[in-house]
């Protein structure tokens, strides 16, 4: 009896899997597939490396035209039509204007001020080094009180003692 329910629950699932097998023939599937050109290989070799330079140089040209772009650098380019006040003496005597010039801390700060984020991701970086500041002096103490407790003898109180010795020998 138990032979012939098996031999049933086998025939059950040959033929469930034939079913199967049926409904996976008569779907139509499509192979999808990548043609490749051996042109595509002529024209990279056909590119030169200067029109590729300029033609990043011109995706990423900076606009310095733009009188409202605010800048977050801490060198500004500054305008030859400036004061006199932009002209630098060198050596030689020779007097030239300077491209760039270094802001002082205070008009730095209002520049750092005006973007928000430059200003948020300075004040993160500084609370992250306190709080890693923080976590080395906690490890720190925690290695000292370590240490202190590694040193130290076993100590063993007379109530302890008395505690564990008095249930062992009424045990016995």
């Amino acid at each position: 009896a138990v032979v012939g329910k098996l031999r049933a629950e086998v025939l059950a699932r040959d033929q469930q899997i034939q079913r199967f097998q049926a409904a996976m023939e008569q779907k139509s599937t499509a192979d999808k597939a990548i043609e490749t050109n051996d042109l595509d290989t002529e024209q990279d070799e056909n590119i030169d490396a200067k029109q590729i330079s300029a033609e990043i140089d011109e995706m990423f040209r900076l606009d310095y035209d733009d009188e409202e772009e605010e800048t977050d650098s801490v060198a500004t380019e500054i305008n030859k039509d400036d004061s006199d006040k932009d002209i630098e003496q060198t050596p030689n005597t020779e007097s030239f204007v300077s491209e760039y010039v270094r802001l002082q801390d205070d008009v730095r700060l209002q520049v750092t001020m005006q973007n928000g984020s430059l200003h948020a991701l300075e004040e993160e970086l500084v609370r992250a080094k306190e709080r890693w500041a923080e976590v080395c002096a906690e490890r720190a103490r925690l290695a000292a009180q370590l240490a202190t407790l590694e040193s130290k003898p076993l100590r063993l109180d007379l109530t302890h003692v008395v505690a564990l010795a008095v249930p062992v020998l009424f045990a016995c």
